[in-house]
């Protein structure tokens, strides 16, 4: 989890409470943003998440939107639907009770949500309402912003609008391998397969009445657009990642060191690196293996977890302000992922921090690594010959990789990138939302 600071958290109880919540823009030239993802600081989880609280942080240190963010609060910390408000990156934050047992028809359509909602939409009375990861919150939020004429643009952020498991990982733990959704297949898949039709036909109708969707990467573009979505309303906004401090270099090692951010997942690879190495007959590395769960209190790995020939070390996972010190600590990233992925932050912090990328060819993880240049790409397969290769090649030419400095990192996109660009879209969206206000009614042109 990675954690971010929030100033004291206050009850809502009134709808003047929450009219008097929100302080007048400073100028009649700043317009107002209101932002929906189920996690905000400091409940901070996952890559949306993290892309969410960057484009709220920036897009109103620009000074032409005030910020605003509607989240989720787990209901073992406070009262479900009741609804609260702090400040974190920014934004005045507005934080509804949820359940974290909630229902699968709940997870898309929560209806309890329109009521608290619609007040927020009534009092903070945005300009412009971005959907980020609204699992939870529920598809009607876009409902609420189509009757209250409010314009709004969604991210794409994984699969969940056209996977009922989000992911694409069917119910053996394993990549489904679809391009375009057949019902069919995935009936075979989830829980409810009439449930799983409905949600299909639901969220798809959703997205039908953004005024414009936003993609990570060309392969989530691509997904959606074989999935029945008009490409022209889907734009590529390139997710952004930190950039390194000023001066940042990498440390030397006594011998190569390999590093793995995807947990205890064989989704993410972990089977497969583990029987990659084994079948080597030499030492001469280090494998640096994050575990998440250690910054919890807890852990999936331990020391006798991972059985290969070299050094194993199990490390807590990095967060936005230690980033910096995990990569310059490795020279090369396994990401051996078993699924296509919208787009793969580790990868990018990787390549823009020097740090050689192996990872099978996943979508859009591998969008930036040019192959034999600043990564190596093997087939997407849970046949780990691919990877010991991949690994037997950098250890047989150890200098060059630990030397090893990326010639295109500059085409990495950082936050401050992706935040311009992102103003540049919603500046697009108002101004056709703008323009369609001001056309007469077909009626009134037969007049």
């Amino acid at each position: 989890m990675r954690e971010a600071g929030a100033s004291q958290v206050c009850l809502v109880e009134t709808a003047e409470q929450l009219g008097q919540v929100f302080a007048a823009p400073p100028s009649k030239s700043v317009r107002r943003l209101l932002s929906a993802n189920i996690f905000f600081a400091p409940r901070s989880f996952g890559g949306a998440t993290v892309i969410a609280e960057q484009m709220s942080r920036l897009t109103g240190a620009a000074g032409r939107w005030q910020q605003f963010v509607f989240t989720a609060i787990p209901d073992t910390d406070v009262p479900r639907y009741s609804l609260y408000r702090y400040e974190a990156q920014g934004a005045a934050v507005l934080g509804m009770g949820l359940s974290e047992q909630i229902s699968d028809r709940d997870m898309f359509e929560n209806h309890s949500t329109v009521p608290i909602f619609e007040a927020v939409l009534k009092s903070v009375a945005p300009d412009l309402v971005h959907l980020h990861s609204i699992q939870g919150l529920g598809a009607q939020l876009a409902d609420c912003c189509t009757r209250a004429g409010i314009p709004f643009v969604v991210t794409l952020h994984d699969a969940w609008w056209i996977c009922g498991r989000q992911f694409m990982i069917n119910d053996q733990g394993r990549y489904c391998g679809q391009t375009s959704i057949d019902l069919a297949v995935c009936a075979t898949c989830v829980d409810d397969a009439a449930l799983n039709e409905h949600r299909q036909k639901l969220l798809a109708e959703t997205l039908k009445q953004a005024n414009l969707l936003l993609a990570p990467s060309r392969f989530c573009k691509d997904l959606y657009a074989a999935n029945g979505i008009d490409p022209e309303h889907i734009r590529v906004n390139r997710n952004g990642i930190m950039a390194p401090a000023a001066g940042y270099q990498k440390q030397p090692g006594q011998t190569i060191r390999f590093g793995f951010v995807g947990g205890d997942s064989t989704v993410k690879g972990i089977d497969v690196i583990i029987r990659a190495f084994s079948g080597l007959e030499r030492a001469d590395y280090e494998l640096k293996v994050v575990d998440n769960l250690l910054n919890m209190g807890f852990r999936s790995f331990n020391r006798h977890s991972i059985k290969i020939p070299g050094t194993v070390s199990i490390i807590p996972g990095y967060t936005q302000a230690n980033m910096d010190a995990f990569f310059s600590g490795i020279d090369v990233l396994l990401f051996p992922t078993q699924c296509k992925e919208t787009f793969g932050l580790a990868v990018r912090e990787a390549l823009v921090r020097d740090v050689w990328v192996i990872s099978t060819h996943s979508g859009g993880t591998v969008e930036d690594i040019i192959e034999g240049v600043n990564g190596t790409i093997i087939p997407l397969s849970g046949d780990e010959t691919y990877l010991r290769q991949a690994i037997v090649a950098i250890l047989d030419d150890q200098p060059r990789f630990a030397r090893h400095r990326n010639p295109f990192k500059d085409n990495i996109i950082v936050f401050s990138d992706q935040a311009s660009e992102l103003l540049g879209f919603y500046d697009e969206v108002l101004s056709e939302a703008d323009a369609a206000a001001r056309e007469p009614s077909a009626l009134g042109s037969c007049q």
